[in-house]
């Protein structure tokens, strides 16, 4: 008979293997920064195998950039490391998912900083990115961010369509040209988001983006996707092209 772990043993067992984890942490980067090697560490989303981990290393070369899992675990692991590092420096990187403007000061303040993007996956579907691998693949770059943009709206808005359960009637999504989202407080405060071609990237938080982009892109699925990204990554002349296209979207790490 298999037994339900109560929350308790969850938590437990979830210290134990993040307590594992800064271990391991501690004993491959603290020598490498004692060499002067690096000069700090990073821990962020993802595994070893992920954009996030070819991404940061190649962001932050000064630095020993560890891929925890997800936010859930590089929050509690950077404190950790924190306490325990004898002051080497210990930031956390995170997608920014739908974390509050409140929270993103909160968490920033303690060393653990957020993307400008929801999920960095979404950094393959940025106008700069997809110049760049259009040029690469020898696809004809004419308003090929236009069709990415495109896309994500109508995705956008039929998700909006059938997630809401309200009845609205959109007959073509790709004739929506912007999607504006308001509540209204009793005491008469507005919140209030448009949602428009120029700013759907920020704001869509959807990793099936990357599979529409590759698709306008001719790359089969964002698989293939991620790893032609990771390939530009380590091509001498692509790499500082990308760097740069992408430094406007990931946070600024101090020293």
């Amino acid at each position: 008979m298999i037994r339900t772990l109560s929350k308790g043993e969850i938590k437990m067992y979830t210290n134990a293997v993040q307590m594992k984890t800064v271990k391991k942490i501690l004993a491959k980067a603290v020598p490498l920064i004692i060499e002067h090697e690096y000069q700090g560490i990073i821990l962020c989303e993802g595994d070893e195998n992920s954009i996030d981990m070819s991404l940061y290393s190649a962001i932050y070369p000064n630095y020993y950039v560890s891929p925890v899992g997800g936010c859930t675990d590089v929050i509690p692991i950077q404190r950790s490391l924190k306490r325990r590092a004898y002051g080497i420096p210990v930031y956390g990187i995170i997608d920014r998912d739908s974390l509050s403007k409140s929270n993103i000061r909160r968490y920033q303040q303690e060393g653990i900083y957020c993307t400008k993007l929801p999920f960095i996956e979404n950094i393959i579907s940025s106008p700069e990115i997809v110049q760049i691998i259009c040029e690469e693949n020898q696809v004809i770059p004419d308003n090929r961010y236009g069709d990415v943009s495109e896309v994500l709206m109508k995705l956008l808005c039929k998700k909006l369509v059938y997630a809401l359960p309200i009845n609205i009637d959109v007959e073509d999504e790709k004739e929506v040209s912007s999607v504006t989202v308001r509540f209204e407080k009793k005491d008469g405060t507005v919140i209030e988001k448009k949602v428009d071609p120029s700013n759907v990237m920020y704001v869509y938080r959807d990793k099936a983006v990357a599979n529409e982009t590759a698709r306008i892109l001719g790359i089969n699925g964002k698989r293939k996707y991620y790893e032609f990204f990771k390939k530009c990554l380590d091509d001498p002349k692509l790499a500082p092209k990308i760097l740069k296209s992408v430094s406007r979207y990931v946070p600024e790490i101090p020293g």
